[in-house]
């Protein structure tokens, strides 16, 4: 399920930081980085400076192929805690982070001891929440119809890895790597009684997930064109705009790649 969600969260999951707002946390996160922000402020007279919190899968791809980061040094993408919005990076005095180690964790934000590793590559700005679970379940629409048996309200072995999809055209279940379009809103809430998670999805991000679930993309640079492949393969360059509109039209998510990406991944 990690794997499936973590960079793709849907806007229902997700808000806005009140002092950064360009830069949003899982909502469950948000009542601790104010507190947190709150003691920070009255220290220092300035809120917390955050450089990015929530990542979605497409800027993890970048940060994992691209400098500075490098093949291998970022988090692998949909790995990341940044994809559960329950990571932030911040700009921090010696001071500054002197104060963080002390008191953060009265507020549930950690430097994780693999950031504080002298060895590796320390990261003194990146600051987990601990106190959160990845993902909260959000209800199914419900239904008028009344179920003529009780659901079980236990998760089977087959079902503990799955997850409930409402979408513009339907309700689906999505299972490893598998999407499922399911019969009724009835069935919908007969599964979320079992406690099985459920996300609202929009156009956008649905389209997303269905073009990466088939497992390639479309790259492209105004420089160096197009090209179609998939995460961790060769990627393979396109003639003409026919073989392009073609992938596109089956699904294929379309992304933007700086040069040196293009060439990392065609080479």
């Amino acid at each position: 399920m990690a794997i499936i969600l973590n960079g793709r969260l849907p806007d229902t999951l997700l808000a806005p930081i009140p002092w950064a707002r360009q830069q949003r946390i899982a909502a469950q996160a948000l009542a601790d980085l104010v507190a947190l922000d709150a003691a920070f402020h009255a220290e220092f007279g300035h809120h917390l400076v955050i450089n990015e919190a929530y990542r979605d899968l497409d800027r993890q791809w970048t940060y994992w192929y691209t400098p500075p980061s490098g093949v291998g040094t970022a988090a692998f993408p949909g790995t990341s805690n940044h994809g559960w919005g329950l990571a932030v990076d911040l700009h921090l005095t010696a001071a500054e982070l002197a104060w963080m180690r002390k008191h953060a964790g009265e507020y549930g934000w950690v430097n994780p001891a693999w950031a504080q590793d002298a060895i590796g590559t320390p990261e003194p700005w990146h600051w987990e929440h601990v106190a959160a679970r990845p993902v909260t379940p959000i209800p199914v629409a419900t239904t008028t119809a009344t179920p003529t048996t009780r659901p079980s309200t236990t998760l089977s072995e087959e079902d503990d890895d799955m997850i409930v999809i409402t979408a513009r055209n339907g309700v689906w279940t999505l299972q490893g790597s598998t999407l499922t379009g399911i019969g009724d809103i009835k069935q919908a809430n007969e599964l979320t009684a079992k406690g099985i998670t459920s996300v609202t999805y929009n156009d956008a991000d649905f389209d997303r997930l269905r073009a990466e679930l088939a497992g390639r993309e479309l790259i492209h640079n105004t420089t160096r064109g197009y090209a179609v492949g998939t995460p961790g393969a060769r990627y393979i360059g396109l003639a003409d705009m026919a073989e392009v509109n073609f992938h596109r039209g089956s699904g294929c998510r379309d992304r933007e790649v700086s040069v040196a990406t293009f060439n990392n991944l065609t080479a």
